[in-house]
């Protein structure tokens, strides 16, 4: 800090107001974003030629000794092949980390969807607190003592 400031003629204290301000820290947010962006594009890239290469030579190893390789090895290299393109492998219904996924599926008839509403008609507010019915009952007792005068 004292060198850059020293470099930029201005004092540290202004120096590191700067630095922690929202929009430095927003503007370099966004050039380390930038930058993990290239870098990303690049290992990607790099990624695509080795994987390129290593199956341009597997499938020419293939085509020059097909009657050369064993069934074990053409059927683990059958089977890579078919599961890196998302074949031949049982779908496990896995999610995050490795565990299950629950899917619930709720349906509701016409009865069940009444019955909510009517439920739900029964929430009524008064004042700051929210009063819950039970029945019809005790909705019509309070509506008849909350009834202005």
């Amino acid at each position: 800090m004292k060198e850059a400031a020293r470099h930029f003629d201005v004092s540290e204290g202004w120096l590191s107001k700067l630095r922690n301000s929202d929009m430095f820290i927003a503007y370099r947010e966004g050039r380390r974003r930038d930058h993990n962006e290239k870098v990303s594009d690049t290992v990607l890239e790099k990624t695509e030629t080795v994987a390129k290469v290593a199956l341009d030579v597997m499938a020419e190893r293939i085509d020059n000794e097909r009657t050369d390789m064993s069934m074990s090895v053409l059927t683990e290299a059958g089977t890579m092949a078919l599961k890196a393109l998302g074949f031949g492998q049982a779908q496990t219904g896995r999610g995050v980390n490795g565990n299950p996924v629950q899917i619930n599926i709720g349906v509701a008839d016409q009865d069940a969807l009444q019955e909510a509403r009517e439920h739900m008609a029964q929430l009524r507010t008064v004042g700051e607190t929210t009063e819950v019915f039970e029945n019809d009952e005790d909705q019509k007792k309070l509506e008849v003592l909350s009834a202005p005068s």
